[in-house]
């Protein structure tokens, strides 16, 4: 059902684009190589809860290196920023029904 998956400066990752299988998505990596970060970032995406992400800790999820930065530079216009987006699969009727919108409000735009 998940297509794809986009981080950006969530945990360890700074840009990240995962595609999906249509049929079977295994997670395989070694210790911390983040395969529980992407699971956590689907999970506070689709549970769309600020509380799951106050219990999560905002703070922790933010990229340490994108919040160094800012912090060195301290230029308001590079404030640090994370972003998770989830695409579905289009062709499960279940998904196109009920949340098929009109338009490319995206950050691919499509």
């Amino acid at each position: 059902m998940i297509s794809k998956v986009i981080l950006r400066n969530f945990k360890q990752f700074q840009n990240i684009e995962i595609d999906c299988n249509k049929d079977k998505n295994i997670l395989v990596g070694e210790n911390g190589a983040g395969k529980s970060t992407i699971l956590t970032a689907i999970g506070l995406v689709l549970s769309g809860s600020y509380a799951q992400i106050e219990k999560v800790g905002l703070v922790s999820l933010f990229n340490c290196d994108i919040v160094s930065d800012f912090l060195k530079a301290q230029i308001i216009s590079s404030l640090p920023e994370v972003f998770v987006e989830l695409y579905f699969d289009e062709s499960a009727p279940e998904i196109f029904n009920n949340f098929h919108i009109e338009g490319k409000h995206n950050s691919k735009k499509i």
